[in-house]
């Protein structure tokens, strides 16, 4: 077990907050951040190491855990750490290896992996491990497998891989080996493939285009016995079109159609299936921090400069470290960043520098902020959201709240504010430039703005959240009790429902992906309780699902699960007749199928009068939930 993960198992067992943890080890809170996310390590025998372990057996003692002494802390903990540097090691060789033998520069695997030369450079030299390990070697096996596929470059990595070019035939098999590689499990994976790879996945290739045809019949069939008629087929009115359209779009043979919600949901799943999950940040670090640290302790504005005042904010604060959380009450986001394009890019930039320190966001804007603007912020903010620690909330003047609200909101106000430090300010609606920003670290200003924060904050309203695999536990407490509302549901599936899919069909697919059998467990339990919460929803409401004819990845959203699952085309058939015959059997779940999801990589649940669900999937699963404050019905 790596130090990351062992520190992660002690927490959980221990329920132990970041913050209660750093309260009692006297570590900073984004120390805690960067050691749980693998960004960074403590050296065996350092302070930092001895503080760490002392707050988890000072926590451990004060709930009487009594099996886990500081002794047994420090051992596993050294023994961890030697691991990871066996393993940074390891893998900065590989990295290496792998550039040499192809002949990569470092810029192009930078570029291909989204990653930044620089930190690039550490890793080859071992100076630094990955933020994310997984993730690393996802994306450089993943960039592998899609560019050098050509014979040359195959025999040059078969070579590499101790291996023959045969057991190379397609994308999926490079990445395996190239993925089981980097990870140290090749020769158990290269076994593997010899006995099946070489029979199936070839055959699945060389099949591909007949085996399609045969499903979309079968599928067309099966719906027939069903008693479901395809989507594209159905003459019902589709939301957001007329019925010349729907006959223009029959007529060129195309089924997809994106524009089945309101405009400002359509162009918030746009935006969220072209955002990047690791975004480059617009603004250099050093440079940030650079400027920040030339800036006085307080400092004054004149409404000319509201817009230095917000950027003077984020630069101190990444300066700082600050541990948060981050409480922000902003009712001039929109009209400062339509003014100036590079404002909120550099606003995002710097935050997201922030959520990378281990800082958590909270933007609360006002109730009376219009439809237009909450979509127009929300695409703006879509990166920060999908980070999971970026929450948008609305707050209004209510329960005896309006002397708070009113030194913050007026017509255009602003504060920013952490436990030590905060920027606050206001405007003229007839003239921005009659107006005033502070930012200081003065203990009456941040105690004052500050409580005045929190107190709006506490009578908030959520308005969009994200989740990624860190906060898997939160996205699972909300799937629970999503479940149980009422509100019929209508879906457009990405993949087929695991809760649909016969055991021993889901035991054959997780068989021949050669998943583990830890993580088969994992996912058999997942399908567990999506059964169950399938079963709490139709008791209290009724499910409109339309799902893809053809597929070949199966998703698993609550367990943001990175490696891809691949159906064979007979196993995807299979599981979407299971599916039809499910829906037959049940009333209140209804099925179409369609020949192509029309919002790709991205899910949609949306709930009548309620909350909707966006999940999109791949190599880092990602959900976000927009309540029904945010866009209206």
């Amino acid at each position: 077990m790596s130090f990351n993960e062992l520190l992660q198992s002690y927490m959980e067992s221990l329920n132990c907050s970041a913050k209660k943890l750093a309260d009692t080890s006297g570590l900073s809170a984004s120390v805690i951040s960067r050691y749980r996310s693998g960004e960074r390590m403590p050296a065996p025998g350092s302070e930092q190491l001895s503080k760490l372990v002392q707050g988890l057996y000072d926590i451990a003692a004060a709930d009487n855990v009594t099996d886990i002494t500081n002794r047994n802390l420090q051992e596993e903990f050294v023994k961890a750490l030697s691991q990871g540097d066996s393993f940074t090691e390891g893998l900065s060789g590989k990295i290496n290896a792998i550039m040499d033998t192809l002949g990569l520069s470092q810029a192009t695997l930078a570029k291909g992996i989204s990653y930044e030369p620089s930190r690039l450079s550490r890793i080859r030299s071992g100076e630094r491990k990955p933020k994310d390990p997984e993730e690393f070697i996802q994306k450089v096996s993943d960039y592998i497998s899609k560019t050098y596929n050509d014979s040359e470059s195959l025999q040059k990595l078969a070579d590499m891989l101790q291996t023959k070019a045969e057991s190379l035939p397609d994308a999926k098999a490079i990445y395996t080996l190239t993925y089981d590689w980097l990870k140290g499990t090749t020769k158990k994976t290269e076994q593997k493939l010899s006995d099946s790879a070489k029979k199936t996945e070839k055959k699945i290739t060389d099949s591909a285009k007949k085996a399609e045809k045969k499903v979309k019949k079968a599928a067309k069939t099966a719906a027939e016995k069903a008693g479901v008629k395809p989507a594209q087929k159905s003459g019902k009115k589709i939301p957001g079109k007329s019925n010349a359209e729907k006959t223009s779009r029959k007529s060129s043979g195309k089924s997809k159609d994106t524009d089945v919600f309101s405009p400002e949901l359509n162009e918030v799943i746009s935006t969220m299936a072209n955002t990047r999950l690791n975004p480059v940040v617009d603004i250099p670090e050093t440079i940030s921090l650079l400027r920040a640290s030339l800036l006085p302790v307080s400092r004054d504005y004149d409404g000319r400069h509201l817009m230095t005042a917000h950027l003077d904010f984020t630069a101190r604060l990444l300066a700082m470290h600050s541990d948060g959380p981050l409480l922000i009450f902003d009712s001039m986001l929109p009209e400062l960043s339509k003014a100036d394009d590079s404002f909120m890019n550099s606003m995002v930039s710097r935050l997201l520098l922030g959520v990378s320190q281990g800082l958590e966001i909270r933007l609360m804007i006002p109730t009376a902020t219009s439809k237009e603007d909450r979509g127009f912020l929300l695409r703006e903010l879509m990166p920060l959201l999908l980070t999971g620690h970026f929450s948008i909330y609305t707050t209004t003047p209510e329960d005896g709240l309006e002397d708070v609200y009113r030194p913050l909101a007026g017509i255009h106000g602003f504060a920013y504010a952490t436990d030590d430090l905060i920027c606050y300010g206001d405007s003229s609606a007839e003239d921005p430039s009659r107006g005033m920003a502070v930012l200081t670290r003065k203990k009456e200003d941040i105690a004052y703005f500050g409580g005045m924060l929190n107190r709006l904050y506490d009578h908030s309203t959520l308005l969009a959240q994200g989740f990624r695999l860190d906060r898997r536990k939160d996205f699972k407490a909300f799937l629970e009790s999503f479940s149980k509302e009422k509100g019929s549901r209508s879906i457009y599936a990405g993949s087929l429902p695991i809760e649909t899919m016969p055991e021993d069909l889901l035991s054959e697919i997780l068989e021949r992906n050669h998943i583990p059998e830890r993580r088969q467990h994992i996912i058999r339990s997942y399908q567990s309780r999506a059964k169950k919460r399938l079963e709490d929803t139709m008791a209290v409401t009724s499910l409109h699902v339309k799902l893809p004819s053809t597929g070949s990845v199966m998703l698993l959203d609550e367990l943001f699960y990175p490696a891809p699952i691949l159906y064979t085309p007979k196993e995807y058939e299979d599981h979407l007749n299971a599916t039809l015959a499910f829906a037959k059997d049940h009333k209140k779940y209804k099925v179409e199928t369609v020949e192509s999801h029309p919002f790709g990589r991205v899910s949609v649940t949306v709930q009548k009068k309620g909350k909707i669900v966006l999940t999109r999937g791949g190599r880092t699963p990602v959900q976000l939930v927009l309540y029904p404050q945010l866009l209206g019905e």
